[in-house]
């Protein structure tokens, strides 16, 4: 994705057996997006990425309510405040994607839920 530029939003899902599973996209375009916002989106992709082999990934934050979510978001709240405490800027660039990465989940389980009732 370039920063700065037009993008599109994809939405993969695989579909047949597990021998052969087709996989299918569905794109939105977003349009210009602005650069503090796309390096944003990509930091936090890549907090989540890294936290995937060890915590499961999306399957396993589905299964998390609101109420954890929003304490995912606590916790990182109270790690980043140490590290602006230590002025060390790429510490709290980094705990700054992990507040996000838990935000996205939490958006995520909201949305989920408004659209199941």
């Amino acid at each position: 994705m370039a920063v700065g530029a037009r993008f599109t939003i994809q939405k993969s899902r695989t579909i047949g057996t597990s021998e052969r599973p087709r996989t299918y996209h569905l794109a939105r375009e977003v349009g210009e997006v602005r650069a503090p916002v796309a390096r944003f989106a990509i930091a936090i992709e890549n907090a989540l990425r890294r936290n995937d082999a060890e915590k499961g990934g999306e399957a396993e934050w589905r299964k998390l309510s609101l109420l954890d979510g929003f304490e995912g978001i606590e916790d990182e709240i109270r790690e980043l405040a140490v590290e602006i405490g230590r002025r060390d800027a790429r510490r709290v660039k980094a705990e700054v994607a992990d507040v996000g990465a838990w935000s996205a989940i939490l958006f995520d389980l909201a949305r989920r839920r408004v659209c199941r009732s």
